[in-house]
């Protein structure tokens, strides 16, 4: 054997023993790696979809029946609505709206109506649940809410000037705080029912007590202000009735329920989308 076979030789084997096996038992299975990076990647779309709304806008001058909202933040496509200023502060009527799709919108144009136009305005966004890009409010398309408040951000129009109201001197109206004073003490009806009637809304209800005898029957026509329910409507509950249900914009604006005074109990009217808690009027039952 020549001297050159034998060093290829020597030079093979030392290379084979560099060489070590693979060990089956160290290898992934082609399906957990399968599975495992579905796994990442639905993660990352979770993650990605996760999206805070937000609204930002900046006082401005209304400039040809429009104003600029400059940044409104969707989890889902819907509307940005702007609200008159109502009396004594808050979102009013509405003024106008436009269609906002998921994500981010930036200077997002609204036309709006001029003359409803008021010093401060309010952005309102709202969710598109209904047809889309039709506006339906009262209906699906409810307001956004976050950390269980209704997403209104208020602005000043600067080119918008309030007009000047002439306030008159407040005069008592003793016929309707002795009905209301009554009313703590409902209306003894030909039947034999105690009847009341109670105004109810997002932030308050008038009367706040009303007083029974136990044993009596009582009727409560409850009547709702639109004015100031803001999230779709009210549901009305306690133990001593089905749920009274108003949906915001009904014709019919009042409801009734009738039960037997046996003890003293709380009711609450909750937001029907969200079931958060609002106003609560009390039934007092003494005797």
């Amino acid at each position: 054997m020549s001297k050159a076979i034998v060093i290829l030789l020597a030079l093979i084997a030392v290379v084979a023993g560099c060489v070590q096996p693979v060990s089956t038992g160290d290898q992934i299975p082609a399906d957990a790696m399968e599975e495992k990076s579905a796994g990442t990647v639905a993660d990352a779309v979770e993650v990605m979809e996760e999206i805070t709304p937000g609204v930002t806008v900046d006082n401005q001058n209304v400039v040809s029946g429009t104003v600029t909202i400059g940044m409104a933040r969707a989890a889902q496509s819907g509307f940005i609505v702007i609200h008159a200023d109502k009396a004594g502060g808050g979102p009013g009527e509405v003024i106008g709206q436009t269609h906002v799709e998921k994500g981010d919108n930036a200077n997002v144009i609204v036309n709006i109506d001029e003359a409803k136009a008021t010093p401060v305005l309010h952005a309102m966004l709202h969710v598109d649940a209904g047809e889309h890009d039709v506006y339906e409010f009262p209906g699906d398309d409810v307001p956004v809410l976050v950390d269980d408040s209704i997403l209104n951000v208020p602005f000043s129009a600067l080119n918008i000037v309030a007009e000047p109201v002439e306030i008159e001197a407040p005069q008592r109206d003793t016929a309707a705080e002795e009905a209301m004073a009554s009313n703590e003490t409902g209306t003894a009806m030909p039947d034999g029912v105690m009847q009341f009637d109670v105004m109810i809304d997002d932030n308050s209800v008038e009367p706040g007590t009303i007083n029974v005898t136990t044993g009596d029957t009582v009727r409560i026509n409850f009547h709702f202000n639109d004015d100031e329910i803001y999230f779709g409507g009210l549901d009305v509950k306690s133990g001593y009735w089905d749920t009274v249900k108003y949906r915001h914009g009904s014709a019919n604006k009042t409801r009734t329920v009738e039960f037997t005074a046996n003890k003293t109990f709380i009711y609450t009217g909750y937001w029907p989308a969200t079931d958060r808690a609002k106003a609560s009027g009390k039934v007092e039952v003494t005797g």
